[in-house]
């Protein structure tokens, strides 16, 4: 059978069923005997800033990110707007990461990920998140 992509659109604002959803199906697709043959994830990541209250648990701590990596696709993002906060996550979580020419940065980035210092290096990664960037 031929393998398919899975297709996600995600900003700041999705709620934690929606989230909980995404990850739950991509699992189900991995597992068992009506499997999807899943090949890899594309997630579009649209920049849409809003208040700290207003994300959900899953996002703001970062489990999301670790349910989708841990099913162990190749993850491609897309990213456009506004980058900050949570989204600087959500962009670099992609083994192949794509960003629209006319995206906004914004820095510092006030909550570290993980990932950052792997990805960009200690030194660029302090700057980032302690300077003006």
């Amino acid at each position: 059978l031929e393998g398919i992509i899975a297709h996600i659109e995600v900003n700041e604002m999705a709620t934690q069923d929606s989230l909980e959803g995404i990850v739950t199906t991509l699992h189900n697709y991995s597992s068992g005997k009506n499997v999807k043959y899943v090949k890899g994830v594309v997630v579009h990541v649209e920049g849409t800033p809003v208040p700290d209250s207003m994300h959900a648990h899953t996002m703001s701590t970062g489990a999301f990110l670790i349910g989708i990596r841990s099913l162990g696709y190749p993850i491609m993002t897309a990213t456009y707007g506004t980058i900050s906060g949570v989204t600087w996550g959500l962009m670099l979580m992609g083994d192949y990461r794509i960003i629209a020419a006319d995206a906004n940065l914004v820095v510092p980035i006030l909550r570290p990920v993980q990932c950052l210092s792997r990805l960009l290096g200690q030194s660029v990664a302090t700057h980032l998140t302690m300077g003006s960037g």
